[in-house]
């Protein structure tokens, strides 16, 4: 038998395998952690344990077993509590939150994520924080709460682009432009799955950029591009149904019914919708179940079956007014009264129309598509502000390189300055051999090349950083020197008169000269700074 470390080792292993493959072979994933799990129990391994149930846990829920999964994560609580790992406890919560998510339990779900979120921000572990404000949104968002989901979506996007969190950050984006597309702001919509795809890409996530897939098919599709509508949501599915992920297959089959509805094809869109509804119904997704059954009704409706439009459309508002989804509650009310008032059900349509109004109005008003705005612009003015804050970090730590290099070419200046010292005090002493002048000659003519070279390579370091300043201060004063330039270029460095000497192999009275001609020609008065002047070119 091995020894009981070359187990553990193994173990770790095969967590660290089935922990990458948990998103992409699922299957292969779940199969990896079940092995663990047992050689794990074998020689009462807890950590060992408690990792793979954590990956069991994944797996199981990706792949619509959310009691099984929900099992494996009391479990691995269990020994993370054992373990006083207060850390990973809170991981796994998370975890549960999201099957609570899926099962339409939205209030455990906000209590999982409200507490995961506090307890982050404790520790300062910045990344899960974020990952927190982002399941809090998703949650605000199936509930139809855009002002919040959106709110929550900013937040996290803003820390995980602090902190480079890529991942997180793609998913946000993702989350932000699903919103905006329920809200037709298609331009945003467009703008949020751009960016976010290309990080999906960049990552080699298949899993995520099978969601990107599904929801740019939405967008196409309500934009009147069907075919490339039914191109992506065909290459979601493909996607999902490689992975075992049946949430994702049952989001797809709905777009895909989506889009042959709006083609006109209403016989594959009924055919669609209704395998939609079935695996939405096998993993217990009842928001995707109610509205697969909404869209059904829908599809019953334009082939004047009214009997059967009524059956699934009562359907789908039960489990809408089961989960408490305001959207799908309105949209349902909207078509119910619909099909009243052609029956001739005046009372009912009412009722049903009055409903419809009332919720929808409490979510699309004009304050909240206010506040909706303003959330945005905010979001875009901190991103802008950061931006502006390390770009000027940048620049000042260009700035100091470049007096730094300045500083290098005076002291060049020096050894030349040195070197001619020595050269004029060799030829007034006879006593001095032809060779050795000819070393002190070489000598000089060498650091003089050398600070030649510098200067040279100042000069293209200096423009790479202000590419527009020698060209702007010359197109204002056409006659302006060379080396007057030279000298306002080390002033925008902040260098004193006496470094600018040294760096330009000049005395500090020479220097003075031409800070006085200078100013002269740039006509300031006496109280302006020419530093702060020279920092507008």
């Amino acid at each position: 038998m091995p020894k009981q470390s070359t187990l553990i080792a193994k173990i770790d292993d095969l967590n660290r395998e089935a922990y990458k493959l948990r998103y992409t072979e699922t299957k292969r994933s779940l199969l990896l952690s079940e092995e663990t799990n047992h050689l794990a129990t074998a020689i009462d391994y807890k950590e060992g344990l408690a990792r793979s149930l954590m990956i069991t846990v994944v797996c199981q829920f990706r792949m619509g077993n959310h009691e099984t999964a929900l099992m494996k994560a009391e479990e691995a609580i269990q020994i993370h509590s054992m373990n006083q790992d207060a850390e990973n406890k809170v991981n796994v919560q998370s975890l549960m939150g999201n099957i609570y998510f899926a099962q339409c339990n939205f209030q455990q779900a906000l209590n999982s994520f409200s507490n995961c979120a506090d307890y982050y921000r404790q520790i300062g572990a910045g990344c899960n924080q974020a990952i927190s404000y982002t399941q809090l949104g998703a949650v605000y968002h199936r509930l139809g709460d855009y002002e919040n989901a959106l709110d929550y979506h900013f937040k996290s996007l803003k820390i995980s682009k602090e902190l480079h969190s890529r991942h997180t950050e793609a998913s946000s984006l993702h989350n932000i432009a699903a919103i905006y597309s329920e809200l037709r702001d298609n331009d945003n919509a467009i703008r949020f799955f751009i960016e976010s795809s290309k990080i999906f890409r960049e990552l080699g996530d298949t899993a995520f950029e099978a969601n990107n897939y599904n929801s740019i098919a939405l967008i196409f599709n309500t934009s009147g591009n069907h075919a490339k509508g039914l191109e992506y949501a065909f290459k979601s599915l493909k996607l999902h149904e490689s992975a075992g992920n049946k949430d994702g297959m049952s989001a797809a089959l709905g777009s895909i019914g989506e889009c042959y509805d709006d083609q006109g094809n209403l016989v594959d869109a009924l055919a669609y919708f209704s395998k939609s509804e079935e695996t939405a119904e096998q993993i217990g997704s009842k928001w995707r179940q109610a509205e697969s059954l909404k869209k059904i009704g829908s599809i019953y409706l334009k082939q004047n079956k009214i009997r059967y439009a009524l059956d699934h459309l009562q359907k789908a508002l039960v489990i809408a007014e089961e989960i408490e989804s305001k959207r799908l509650i309105y949209e349902t009310h909207e078509i119910l009264a619909y099909i009243c008032q052609e029956m001739d059900d005046f009372k009912q349509a009412f009722s049903h129309h009055e409903q419809f109004h009332g919720i929808k109005e409490s979510l699309f008003n004009e304050k909240s598509d206010h506040r909706i705005r303003m959330l945005q612009i905010r979001f875009e003015t901190e991103q802008k502000e950061n931006e502006n804050r390390l770009y000027r970090l940048k620049i000042e730590q260009q700035r100091n390189e470049l007096a730094e290099f300045a500083q290098t070419i005076a002291r060049q200046n020096t050894l030349v300055q040195t070197l001619k010292k020595e050269l004029d005090h060799f030829n007034k002493d006879s006593t001095q051999t032809p060779e050795n002048a000819q070393k002190q000659i070489s000598a000089l003519l060498d650091a003089k090349k050398i600070s030649f070279q510098n200067w040279t390579a100042f000069q293209k370091q200096f423009d790479s950083v202000f590419p527009d300043f020698n060209r702007r201060l010359v197109d204002q004063y056409p006659s302006i020197t060379s080396q007057k330039i030279k000298i306002c270029m080390l002033i925008k460095l902040k260098l004193t008169s006496r470094k600018i000497a040294g760096a330009l192999y000049i005395s500090q009275r020479c220097v003075d000269w031409h800070r006085y001609q200078i100013r002269k020609k740039l006509q300031l008065s006496p109280e302006k700074d020419l530093y702060l002047y020279l920092s507008k070119y």
